[in-house]
């Protein structure tokens, strides 16, 4: 299921992949000055913080632009194949809920 969901993705997987490993990254980093508790943590953590934050917009952003342009390209397709029923644009059995 995961390896299908990541294949599905399509070139979007890519820049989320990345977003996903920054904030990791950096929430780790910053978790860890501020449990050994450096001087300069205080000074440094809201830096650190503002990055967390903008890479994980970044993700969101990147989230809804790929959302937009599946559907996009989903649409083009429709069109492009004429008369479509509603079973083969949206199958019931990919889905399991």
């Amino acid at each position: 299921m995961i390896a299908e969901l990541w294949v599905d993705m399509g070139f979007i997987r890519l820049p989320l992949s990345f977003s996903l490993l920054v904030v990791v990254l950096l929430a780790l980093w910053s978790t860890a000055q501020l449990v050994r508790g450096e001087p300069a943590a205080d000074q440094s953590t809201k830096a650190w913080i503002d990055a967390i934050l903008f890479w994980g917009l970044f993700a969101g952003v990147t989230g809804v632009l790929g959302t937009l342009v599946g559907i996009i390209v989903g649409a083009r397709a429709i069109e492009a194949a004429g008369e479509v029923s509603s079973a083969l644009a949206w199958p019931a059995s990919r889905w399991p809920c």
